[in-house]
């Protein structure tokens, strides 16, 4: 009795051991994006059978780690992707890791080689003013502290009031700051 064996016209394909190789071609790092912008995403993956899945995320920690997916299980001939920049994400410490794998299991990653900016948006409206008090026909006497009274507020949040300064004017034209 021996033991089984085989019998064919050729040998067995060999087991693949040899890792995909990936690299970023864009970003790079140093780039600079803002809020709503559509990124084109470019890299390269190669193998020596065929990469047959990818999975791109981003890091806004400088690449410490890598919460958010931007796509999952793609398909291994894909060598780029566009991605709209979603309007609330803003860092200055972005970064892309691909992972990509082949066949038999073996993969490989890479990441931009350095950090990239996505900018918070500019705020272009500028802020509100309402003073309550004094009204515009209130009559004060003359040696009587005035009390004011007024609200500030911003449109959206991106860049809140900063700094306010209470200015008084007996013309109408020149004005004195009384506290800033």
């Amino acid at each position: 009795v021996s033991g089984v064996f085989s019998i064919g016209d050729r040998p067995p394909d060999p087991v693949d051991q040899q890792p995909p190789t990936v690299r970023f071609l864009n970003p790079l790092g140093g780039e600079r994006f803002n809020p709503s912008d559509n990124l084109m995403i470019t890299w390269t993956a190669t193998d020596n059978v065929r990469v047959t899945s990818q999975d791109l995320t981003l890091s806004t920690d400088g690449g410490n780690t890598f919460p958010l997916t931007i796509a999952a299980g793609l398909d291994g001939a894909v060598q780029s992707f566009s991605f709209t920049i979603p309007s609330s994400l803003q860092t200055e410490q972005a970064r892309f890791r691909l992972q990509v794998r082949d066949a038999a299991g073996n993969s490989a990653q890479s990441l931009t080689p350095a950090n990239f900016s996505i900018l918070p948006l500019a705020d272009t409206q500028p802020p509100t003013v309402t003073i309550s008090s004094p009204t515009e026909a209130q009559v004060i006497m003359a040696g009587q502290p005035i009390t004011v009274n007024w609200q500030t507020t911003d449109n959206s949040g991106i860049q809140a009031v900063v700094s306010q300064a209470v200015q008084f004017s007996f013309d109408g034209l020149r004005f004195n700051t009384l506290a800033s």
